[in-house]
């Protein structure tokens, strides 16, 4: 998936938190989430600035003002 060529849609449960795009599912690395549980996009977290790209799932989220600043989504 090319993340800054592709055309996405905002969806419509967007809010002040974030940002949901809807867009082609991501193409993973893995098949599982490992120990970062069941979805390959999981991951042991860190911090995340304002407008970070967090995936929940396949759904890439864009963190604003009122967005997580941890993992946990």
């Amino acid at each position: 998936m090319d993340l800054l060529n592709t055309k996405w849609k905002v969806h419509f449960s967007s809010n002040r938190m974030g940002i949901r795009l809807i867009g082609p599912r991501p193409k993973w690395k893995r098949l599982d989430g490992g120990e970062g549980g069941s979805h390959p996009s999981n991951i042991h977290d860190c911090g995340h600035a304002l407008g970070s790209i967090n995936f929940t799932g396949d759904m890439p989220i864009i963190l604003t003002v009122e967005g997580l600043t941890q993992g946990g989504f």
